[in-house]
């Protein structure tokens, strides 16, 4: 999987979309094809606090549905 998460001149046209919100999106993808995809992500971003964030994250659980959490960023 791979994701862009802009967070810096994009504040000025719209708002920030949060990278809690990138992660739980993710989730859920992956959550309606699990046999396709591994919870590997490639992440480019222009925001430090993002690889910060990620960084100290194996998973945010959406809902109890979700089973193991461990990430690869």
């Amino acid at each position: 999987m791979s994701m862009h998460i802009r967070h810096g001149d994009k504040g000025g046209e719209m708002k920030i979309i949060g990278t809690q919100d990138y992660i739980v999106a993710a989730e859920r993808f992956l959550h309606r094809n699990p046999i396709a995809y591994r919870k590997r992500a490639f992440v480019t971003t222009e925001d430090p606090g993002v690889i910060d964030f990620l960084s100290k994250t194996a998973f945010i659980n959406p809902s109890q549905s979700f089973g193991n959490g461990d990430w690869t960023w």
